[in-house]
């Protein structure tokens, strides 16, 4: 399932290891292993949260430990094949672990490469539930070889093999058919993207091997929709052995009931050809993926939500031409949609935001980089009639300020994601509303907020003395002397004066700290020109709660110093920055 969203993995188990390709300690060792990480869940694989194990800040005992198969359970493992070849290790040793999820990089098409890569997977191979093959230059002979020893395979990717799919004799043979029919027979999820070579042969013949495919993921492929070149009579019609025809596709559809996903990301499909694959009576999906394309517009959206009402995610990103009539025909007719991101769609506005409320099963919803999209929107269409279930919200990019911000903290209080990067109206009042009311909150984006300081990490106000009240009139200026240069200073109460080192701030019973957030394991501040190292250090000494923290980001914090990050993982180990 590609849910498309951007913010952070939903879930991580496991630490980020780093294996050396010679080291055999804990059964961990073998030649080509890079890494060995928690998989993402839900989320961008770019925002995954790793912890550095560096070789001074471990003992050798401590790798043995984590190394250990008892405590992985379910981890990625990154094998990279050239390296393999280059020590003539192989992986033989990870059978303990029996891996779930297997990354082959660097697989080309030598002789050492290969045998390696075969003789690890006869290994495991009975224990692997994803395989993916990404951009690999293997040949169909190891193609095939390596798929008969995955008899549990679920997840299959093939994406940018465009070498194994060039010369069109792939799966040629009904005796290779025959072996991984048998073999792939569990594969539920396909991913043939960005395979230039493709064609309708290839295509049919990778299905017929995965015949119960349920997700099927076609992003970028040169599908030809429209062309007289190869159009064909329905009594004459044959698989094209150059192409990948739309009405090729439309036969496998038709045939392959149990189809739930379907992803035809940044294709050429149009609003007709999209009516005619959805109308078809027999579909039922559950996800639908169209981001980036550009020739998709309202009525397109509106024919998906007249025959496919049963969709739990549905993803639009970054289709240019989608309006507020797009948007209100999905609220009017996907009422159990789960999964909603429609970053990008620039044409959005107030209008259908307000009406957000109807999904009221939404956990995940992504609105950002809509430009148009204001706080009034927002607050009416996720404040008003809260939407109780939503826990993921990606809102930057868009015109949200501190007023949205404190009404969604008291009426959205079960969000455990919120990214409100580039919103710059936000300030330090929306930070204590988050920081007081979002108990659960795990994950945090506030880069490019300039007007977050060290007060809204802290929890603190800034001094009354230093704000200027009342008119300017008695200012003094060359033109305009004054006797009286200063006004009396007003009595403080001392007893809210917190002594911590930050001079000029006092503390109210409304403000609190981002340590208040126990849970919290992710908050970046990339680029938050005001922060500086007295909120970074602060924050991090007085609280003992955010111990469990796996990664603060604070790039391009022009105050940041060298102070902070010599000190930041001394005081948190737990912390990378």
């Amino acid at each position: 399932m590609a849910t498309g969203w951007p913010a952070y993995d939903l879930c991580v188990q496991l630490l980020y290891l780093r294996v050396d390709i010679n080291n055999d300690q804990g059964g961990g060792g073998g030649g080509g292993i890079d890494s060995i990480e928690a998989p993402s869940r839900g989320g961008d694989p770019h925002h995954e949260v790793p912890v550095s194990v560096g070789q001074e800040r471990c003992s050798s005992g401590v790798s043995y430990v984590v190394l250990d198969p008892i405590l992985q359970r379910d981890i990625i493992l990154h094998f990279y094949a050239s390296t393999a070849a280059r020590t003539g290790k192989d992986i033989s040793s990870l059978y303990k672990r029996r891996l779930p999820h297997l990354i082959l990089n660097d697989f080309d098409s030598s002789l050492e490469a290969k045998a390696v890569v075969l003789k690890s997977c006869e290994h495991f191979g009975e224990n692997l539930k994803s395989l993916s093959l990404k951009g690999s230059n293997l040949t169909e002979r190891t193609f095939v070889e390596l798929m008969s020893n995955c008899k549990n395979l679920v997840s299959l990717d093939l994406s940018c093999c465009n070498s194994l799919f060039m010369s069109g004799t792939l799966l040629e043979l009904n005796s290779d058919l025959q072996v991984l029919k048998n073999a792939l027979g569990n594969v539920q999820e396909v991913n043939l993207s960005s395979i230039r070579h493709i064609s309708d042969v290839t295509f049919n013949r990778i299905m017929t091997v995965c015949e119960n495919v349920e997700k099927l993921a076609l992003c970028s492929a040169p599908i030809v929709f429209s062309n007289t070149l190869f159009q064909q009579s329905r009594h004459t019609r044959f698989a094209n052995s150059s192409v990948l025809t739309f009405s090729n596709i439309m036969d496998f559809v038709i045939t392959q009931q149990c189809l739930k996903s379907l992803n035809l990301s940044r294709t050429l499909i149009d609003d007709d050809h999209l009516e005619t694959i959805v109308s078809i009576k027999e579909l039922h999906l559950e996800e639908l993926i169209l981001v980036g394309c550009r020739n998709v517009s309202d009525e397109g959206i509106a024919s998906v939500c007249k025959h496919q009402h049963g969709l739990a995610l549905l993803d639009i990103r970054e289709c240019p031409d989608l309006t507020n009539g797009a948007l209100m025909a999905i609220l009017a007719s996907l009422r159990n949609l789960r999964h909603l991101f429609a970053q990008k769609c620039k044409l959005l506005s107030d209008a259908s935001m307000a009406c957000l409320h109807k999904l009221t099963f939404l956990p995940t919803l992504d609105i950002s980089e809509c430009h148009q999209v204001t706080s009034e929107g927002l607050i009416a269409g996720l404040c008003t009639k809260p939407l109780t279930q939503l826990t993921c919200l990606n809102v930057s990019c868009t015109e949200a300020s501190d007023s949205f911000v404190e009404m969604a903290c008291e009426s959205l209080p079960l969000l455990t994601q919120l990214d409100l990067s580039s919103c710059f109206k936000v300030t330090d009042v929306g930070l204590h509303a988050i920081a007081k009311h979002l108990k659960y909150l795990r994950y945090l984006r506030l880069a490019f907020c300039n007007e977050i300081t060290d007060l809204g990490l802290l929890g603190l106000q800034p001094q009354p003395g230093h704000i200027i009240i009342g008119d300017t009139e008695n200012m003094v200026t060359r033109k305009y002397p004054s006797t009286v240069i200063f006004k009396a200073p007003n009595k403080i109460d001392r007893s809210g004066i917190v002594t911590n080192g930050t001079p000029g701030c006092i503390s109210t019973s409304t403000p609190v700290a981002i340590s208040n957030l126990a849970g919290l394991r992710s908050l970046d501040l990339t680029a938050c020109k005001k922060m500086t190292d007295v909120g970074l250090m602060q924050n991090n000494i007085k609280s003992s709660n955010m111990q469990m923290t796996a990664y603060i980001n604070a790039k391009h914090c022009e105050t940041r110093t060298d102070f902070y990050s010599l000190n930041f993982v001394k005081i948190c180990d737990s912390f990378k920055s």
